[in-house]
């Protein structure tokens, strides 16, 4: 077999989840302050902090009815703060623009079920932000064992990840193990 895909649970999602509504949160009150407090009336800044509001309070105002986890209201929510990420832009604000932009692209990032490792004769592809291939003269030992993939780096760094069980059946330990180690050797 040339390659293996393996797939792992997005343990992180609910961090990613709640750093994406207090996000929100405090996009939500920087952009009030703003249109209260600094930009002067009938100005292009009084007018986009008031977008900035209609990006940000629907999603955080159906998140907080319907309760949480709902996919949709997550996907809202990071996509309000894409779009307030903007709206600093444009008044002129890089610094919250550029932090918002980043929790916004975090907050799509929550929204994966599941991560996808490739195996293949090159290395492993492993699911980082960016993606990072490894390669297997970087590695000591790789073995996957009980839904248990364990990564053992030359510099002894480990990676372990439990596997999705219902996703991963079809993958043979023995066949994977041995074409660990046959790359390794």
């Amino acid at each position: 077999m040339n390659n293996f895909t393996i797939l792992l649970p997005n343990n992180k999602a609910s961090t990613y989840r709640t750093v994406t509504i207090l996000i929100a949160l405090l996009n939500a009150i920087a952009i009030s302050y703003f249109h209260h407090f600094v930009a002067k009336k009938d100005t292009i800044d009084f007018y986009f902090s008031t977008v900035g509001y209609i990006f940000l309070l629907p999603p955080l105002t159906s998140y907080a009815i319907y309760k949480k986890g709902r996919s949709l209201s997550m996907g809202s929510i990071a996509l309000g703060n894409f779009l307030a990420a903007i709206v600093w832009w444009i008044i002129g604000t890089w610094y919250l623009g550029f932090l918002s932009m980043i929790f916004a692209i975090l907050g799509f990032y929550a929204l994966k079920p599941t991560f996808t490792i490739i195996v293949n004769h090159n290395g492993i592809v492993y699911p980082s932000f960016p993606k990072k291939i490894i390669q297997w003269s970087d590695l000591d030992n790789v073995i996957l064992k009980d839904n248990v993939l364990t990564i053992d780096f030359k510099n002894n760094k480990l990676i372990q990840h439990s596997l999705i069980q219902s996703e991963n059946e079809n993958l043979d330990e023995a066949s994977v193990n041995q074409f660990f180690k046959s790359h390794l050797q």
